[in-house]
């Protein structure tokens, strides 16, 4: 017997793939494609996935973990973009790519700009009939005001959360504008499949995960302006004979001030050169009461080069290089973290997820705790074939909550946690709800409640039924699109990663018990 194959490997994630996923799914939205197209659509996909193995079963349920939706999400990515190829011109891009275009674009003109911004001013602090450095302007106009910077940045990132997620900072505001307008350019000269690319990329432009990429092009730009200012220094000590010097018109005490300041500045190296650190002596004895008061000085150049090199690669490009490490690192993980919990990825995974109830059940089905919610009373044998055949799930407890008494609640929580708790191997909840009963307020409290007693990883499936029809008021109906669109936005809001929302779906055999 051939050994069985393992799912094949699915690429990661990054900002290009999530705003053409993004964008994929806002143009089915744009161009008004019916339910029931998307359905059959995804679920070929779904089936090709099986088939070619790129997933197994396990990671196709309304159940799955967050890792098994991404994969899946990437690959019905790819297999999108397969059928979307046939309708573009050889010159179209796609949301990402005209994103990823415009952004290095920016990046290296910003690159380029704060590059020859730091050499320029080095130059412009240069007194090159004298060929010399004021030590206390050097510092004042290459380094004071880059300390200044990090200190509203870090100002910023704690007061963040008053911030509502605007841009932090000038130049990422400007940065962000310029990539905005280039994209959408790039969108409405080179897409021809309609107006909709701009209209997308629009909706797309303000996701939360296109800010690290622009904040990494502006602390790339500020490493550049960094090394600008290090060449620039370094280029002029090898072909020019300078002085460095320091006047000051108060003379009390005045080089004890800069020493201490000179003593703060060098604590990163100090300790392992301290010959690079000007003494006292020598601070006094770079000190001029006129310019041509310093020729007949010490070696201004021994003390004064080493020192302010290091200064500038310590305060300002070795907090810069931290910086743009740790914004990538904080990139990569916003991207790692995505839970796909908009409207539009649940309703996608709804529809890749969904199992024909003609379909008989086999193999092993997990455990549930049935939370009737709101005085829901559903058939319970029809209920238990629904969500055997729908969610795989195996009711082992029913519970009412959702009542006028939230002791009762509190004391329904208790019990499912208990339960959770004695259990043998995993458990779900399954919150069973009538669609069109949804009341925010009362319902949104007591999931929150509940997420809090349960963990965060436990699976929590609202199932929708819809409003009886007919003289049977026991029949499993399933819910208006409208009311399942409600349920999805409620659910997104809750930004629970564990939290789908399922509707009861009609078959042939649905009723049957």
């Amino acid at each position: 017997m051939a050994a069985e194959r393992s799912p094949t490997p699915v690429a990661p994630w990054t900002v290009v793939d999530l705003l053409d996923f993004d964008g994929l799914l806002a143009a089915d939205a744009a161009d008004g494609v019916g339910e029931s197209v998307l359905r059959q659509r995804d679920e070929a996909i779904a089936q090709a996935m099986l088939r070619e193995q790129v997933v197994d079963a396990q990671a196709l349920r309304p159940d799955a973990s967050v890792e098994s939706r991404r994969k899946v999400l990437r690959w019905w990515l790819e297999a999108r973009r397969d059928q979307e190829e046939g309708k573009k011109t050889s010159a179209a891009v796609s949301p990402g790519e005209a994103f990823s275009g415009s952004r290095w674009l920016v990046a290296v003109v910003l690159g380029l700009l704060s590059l020859l911004a730091g050499m320029g001013v080095v130059s412009s602090i240069l007194h090159r009939e004298q060929r010399y450095f004021n030590v206390v302007l050097f510092l004042a106009v290459t380094l004071l005001p880059q300390l200044l910077l990090l200190v509203a940045l870090g100002v910023g990132w704690l007061l963040r959360g008053r911030q509502h997620g605007k841009a932090a900072g000038f130049f990422q505001a400007i940065t962000r504008r310029a990539v905005e307008a280039l994209s959408e350019k790039a969108l409405a000269r080179k897409l021809k499949v309609g107006d909709r690319a701009t209209g997308s990329w629009r909706a797309l432009r303000r996701r939360p995960y296109l800010g690290w990429p622009l904040a990494a092009a502006t602390q790339t730009a500020a490493v550049l302006f960094n090394v600008g200012l290090l060449l620039a220094f370094a280029a002029s000590l090898m072909v020019m004979d300078l002085r460095f010097f320091w006047e000051s018109t108060p003379t009390v005490e005045a080089a004890k001030s800069l020493k201490g300041i000179v003593d703060a500045l060098a604590l990163p190296w100090s300790w392992a050169l301290p010959d690079l650190v000007p003494t006292l002596e020598e601070v006094e004895a770079t000190r001029i009461a006129a310019l041509n008061d310093f020729t007949e000085r010490a070696d201004s150049a021994g003390v004064w080069a080493p020192f302010l090199f290091l200064t500038l690669a310590a305060w300002g490009l070795l907090p810069r290089l931290l910086l743009r490490l740790l914004v990538g690192w904080m990139g990569t993980r916003s991207i790692r973290r995505q839970a796909f919990g908009e409207r539009a990825h649940r309703e996608l995974w709804r529809r890749l997820t969904e199992v024909r109830l003609e379909a008989p059940v086999v193999g092993p089905q997990d455990d549930a705790i049935v939370l009737l919610w709101g005085g829901a009373t559903p058939d319970a044998a029809k209920l238990r074939t629904a969500l055997l055949q729908q969610a795989r799930w195996h009711p082992v407890a029913t519970l009412a909550v959702g009542g006028l008494d939230v002791q009762a609640d509190r004391t329904a929580v208790e019990a499912t946690v208990a339960k959770l708790r004695a259990a043998e191997r995993p458990v779900r909840i399954a919150l069973v709800a009538d669609s069109w009963a949804l009341v925010p307020r009362d319902l949104a409290p007591f999931l929150r409640q509940l997420r809090a007693a349960i963990g965060e990883e436990v699976a929590i499936l609202c199932f929708l039924l819809g409003a009886p029809k007919g003289g049977d008021a026991s029949a499993f109906t399933p819910p208006a699109e409208a009311e399942i669109a409600v349920w999805e936005n409620f659910a997104s809001d809750l930004n629970d990663a564990h939290l789908r929302v399922q509707p009861y779906r009609a078959s042939a055999n649905a009723d049957a018990s």
